[in-house]
């Protein structure tokens, strides 16, 4: 009778801890995509929109945030004036030219994701077909290219090497491709210098790799 009351008592612990586990587990996948959540959401900025010119293919917005103006341009869409949209992964140009509306823009920026709502994570994983980036959390280290930089030097030195022609070597980890007639290259090369580790490279002529690839 003893032996089948430890039996039972063996059982109901295991029982028991199976349960807790199977709980534990199960909180943790819930933490973790609140975690994702809160990472998606905070990765993305928001400004309200006070103009907006459709123009070809774009549509150049104006945009406040906190208190500062700028313009924006997005592949062409409705815009609300006033509305607050959201939006990430965007790519500075200077003394643009739009031939569209024959206006220099002294900054403007070129935005991959524009959306009136936060997408949910998996709407933002395929918000663009030629935006793409590696699963790699970090790049190995690459040796510096034969009389060239590594890109922590280039980050190093970058006033000193301005309007200098240099050679450089990295993996690509992204490419935003005919923003405006041009391919926007991100390569690392596995430096960093204070935690800038991102070239982006631009090219109006047509590029024959991927992702993955080191050029």
């Amino acid at each position: 009778m003893k032996n089948l009351l430890l039996l039972s008592l063996l059982i109901g612990l295991t029982i028991s801890c199976k349960t807790e586990a199977k709980k534990e587990t199960t909180e943790k996948a819930v933490s973790y995509q609140q975690v994702l959540k809160k990472m998606e959401k905070s990765s993305f900025k928001s400004a309200k929109t006070l103009e907006a010119i459709n123009s070809g293919s774009y549509t150049y917005v104006k945009l406040a945030d906190e208190g500062k103006e700028f313009w924006a341009a997005v592949s062409v869409r409705q815009i609300e004036i006033g509305h607050v949209y959201f939006y990430k992964d965007a790519l500075e140009m200077k003394n643009f030219h739009s031939k569209g509306l024959d206006r220099v823009f002294e900054s403007i920026l070129f935005i991959n994701d524009f959306h009136a709502e936060i997408p949910n994570i998996q709407e933002a994983k395929h918000t663009s077909a030629d935006h793409k980036t590696t699963a790699k959390s970090e790049i190995s280290p690459l040796d510096a290219p034969k009389d060239g930089y590594s890109l922590e030097n280039v980050f190093m030195k970058k006033d000193e090497l301005k309007d200098q022609i240099i050679i450089v070597k990295g993996e690509v980890v992204k490419i935003s491709r005919n923003i405006m007639s041009t391919n926007w290259i991100h390569i690392q090369d596995g430096t960093n210098y204070e935690g800038i580790n991102d070239l982006t490279v631009t090219s109006s002529q047509a590029i024959n790799y991927s992702v993955g690839d080191v050029v």
